[in-house]
């Protein structure tokens, strides 16, 4: 997240769209009570004729420095296939801020395969530019941001937080990003409201006058994610919306006609050691589970 926002992290996995699948940064966040390391275990059983069997199992082994992800080493111990071979470092700019300027991924072996450098304002408040390169230093992809005051009608149509009567004397923030690859480019826009996430746009073929798709976001009392609509171009929509217990986590999850539920187990710091995830009507069944050193 480039502007300042407190927009959740979900308790289930969020995987980074930068490098490879990893847990994002910001994960560490969910816990009530910051531990030294953890270990994750993320297990995938399928159900037949009354059996479940494993059908995926990812591990993911985390040190934390200064309430700040340090190291993160991720293995599929099933299928044992590359992407999940991979060990990253972090580096910030300091332990107070915790601005991240250097993200780095190697195999197992130690090996530099890509990174991530991260150029901030002279405020140290907004990410002005990620680029992504390879070992050799070549880079693959630049991502530059550009914030203002946002002021086009056409991007604030349907954005929800405008409603809000506690954010009233807000007013819009609009993060322009401008992705280059070879041979790719496009343009996209997050719009914020009181420094949350209100509405994401992308366009269509680098236009901003063509709107391709757009996500709008609603939050709880407790300013909680509690739905998101995705709206295409051609009018389609597609709803997720979050139910959560009195510790904030999700209990109940509702992607279109599916149905995900919840339920945890919990140390004596009120942060969750297992977490299952059934899905209505589906063999599939999901295990989360936590060694957590304090």
């Amino acid at each position: 997240m480039k502007y300042s926002s407190s927009i959740l992290v979900l308790v289930s996995i969020l995987l980074s769209n930068t490098l490879f699948a990893q847990l994002d940064k910001d994960y560490i966040k969910s816990f009530k009570k910051t531990p030294k390391s953890f270990v994750l275990n993320v297990i995938t059983k399928k159900e037949k004729n009354g059996t479940f069997t494993y059908k995926k199992h990812v591990k993911y082994i985390v040190e934390i420095q200064d309430y700040l992800m340090k190291t993160q080493t991720v293995f599929d111990t099933v299928g044992y296939k590359t992407p999940y071979h991979r060990k990253f470092t972090y580096t910030y700019n300091n332990k107070l801020e915790g601005n991240i300027l250097l993200l780095r991924e190697y195999d197992l072996k130690n090996h530099l395969l890509n990174e991530i450098s991260y150029t901030w304002d002279k405020g140290r408040i907004n990410i002005l530019k990620e680029e992504h390169k390879d070992a050799d230093g070549t880079i693959l992809e630049t991502i530059t941001y550009k914030l203002s005051e946002c002021l086009n009608p056409e991007l604030l149509k349907n954005v929800p937080l405008a409603q809000n009567e506690a954010l009233k004397n807000s007013f819009y923030v609009c993060e322009y990003s401008s992705t280059k690859k070879p041979n790719l480019s496009f343009n996209s826009v997050d719009i914020y409201f009181g420094g949350e996430l209100a509405k994401s746009v992308k366009f269509e073929n680098n236009n901003p006058s063509k709107i391709a798709s757009y996500i709008t976001y609603l939050y709880n009392k407790k300013w909680k994610l509690s739905a998101e609509t995705k709206t295409t171009s051609s009018g389609h929509q597609y709803k997720t919306t979050y139910e959560y217990d009195d510790k904030g986590n999700i209990v109940h999850k509702k992607v279109g006609f599916v149905e995900f539920y919840y339920t945890y187990k919990y140390d004596k710091f009120n942060n969750w050691v297992e977490s299952v995830e059934t899905a209505k009507g589906s063999s599939i069944r999901t295990i989360y589970k936590r060694t957590i050193n304090y």
